[in-house]
């Protein structure tokens, strides 16, 4: 859609997937790939579900993300188990809810 506005789009596209690399390849070696992937894929797919704009989904995924990594480190520390996988298994639960929630 930006290329048939006139936006010269090969520049953009380039920086948007160099920045995404550089953050992914920074972030994997803090907190690991199943994190990462889990954090970038499960709550945008559970934002989907409300079929929202394209706004509003962004908003609700980044609502998704915050919470499930509060609540996972929250259960990580209060039960001693790992935080990463805690992370995971509480945006699972999201996208679960999301998927009985909206199921029409």
């Amino acid at each position: 859609m930006a290329k048939t506005s006139g936006i010269k789009v090969k520049l953009l596209n380039f920086l948007l997937v160099s920045i995404v690399a550089v953050i992914i390849a920074l972030s994997i070696r803090v907190v690991g790939s199943l994190l990462i992937g889990a954090l970038m894929v499960i709550p945008t797919v559970s934002a989907l579900q409300y079929k929202q704009g394209f706004v509003r989904t962004l908003l609700i995924s980044l609502a998704f993300a915050l919470m499930s990594v509060a609540s996972g480190m929250t259960l990580s520390f209060y039960f001693s188990l790992p935080s990463g996988a805690t992370i995971v298994l509480s945006i699972l639960v999201v996208f679960i809810i999301s998927l009985f929630v909206n199921k029409r």
